[in-house]
């Protein structure tokens, strides 16, 4: 069994599972080459339109039991923090239907690991018909991304920004106090004369 503690977090009505542990770099590694190998094994049996057939007289595929989607969402999130990709496929939730400036969602996984919080600018209509809308994510690497989402599908594709910006920066996220609306860190309440 692997050591990992996730926890429910919730950004402005989104939730998500934030890992608050890793495994240590030794056990993250061996996790890889056994579901690498599990692959491989599977791997063997494709079909030439591209399915997967394992037979039934196949009575072991090597760490059948490691291959989850728990395991590959824990090494893709790793990846993320160790790696810090320039490009990145994630997937965006929000709660609400009406895109405007400043909306706050949450980059996931598949499975629904936490890998930064996303900004929304408006929206507008494409001239392919769909509806977009630009989006900033600070991720959990420390790197900042852009992307552009099509609402009409979950994912979107990000690229790292070539410097720090202030539309994401002014935002300050806190898992611990995340029941609690955010407010841009340089927003002051005016001062009564």
């Amino acid at each position: 069994m692997i050591d990992v503690i996730r926890r429910k977090i919730n950004v402005d009505g989104v939730e998500a599972t934030t890992i608050d542990k890793f495994p240590d770099e030794v056990v993250m590694q061996d996790l890889i080459k056994k579901l690498e190998i599990n692959h491989a094994a599977h791997e063997s049996y494709r079909l030439c339109n591209g399915y997967v057939s394992v037979p039934t007289d196949v009575s072991e595929i090597p760490f059948a039991d490691l291959a989850t989607n728990e395991n590959r969402s824990l090494i893709e999130v790793w990846n993320f923090n160790r790696e810090k990709p320039n490009r990145y496929i994630c997937y965006l939730k929000t709660n609400k239907k009406t895109l405007y400036r400043g909306i706050r969602g949450v980059a996931t996984t598949w499975t629904g690991d936490f890998l930064g919080v996303v900004i929304f600018s408006h929206s507008y209509k494409s001239n392919m018909g769909d509806t977009r809308c630009n989006v900033w994510l600070n991720g959990i690497n420390g790197i900042q991304y852009y992307g552009v989402w099509c609402t009409s599908v979950d994912s979107c594709r990000f690229r790292k920004l070539k410097a720090k910006t202030s539309a994401i920066s002014q935002f300050s996220f806190d898992p611990e106090k995340s029941q609690t609306p955010h407010t841009p860190k340089n927003q002051n309440p005016k001062k009564q004369p």
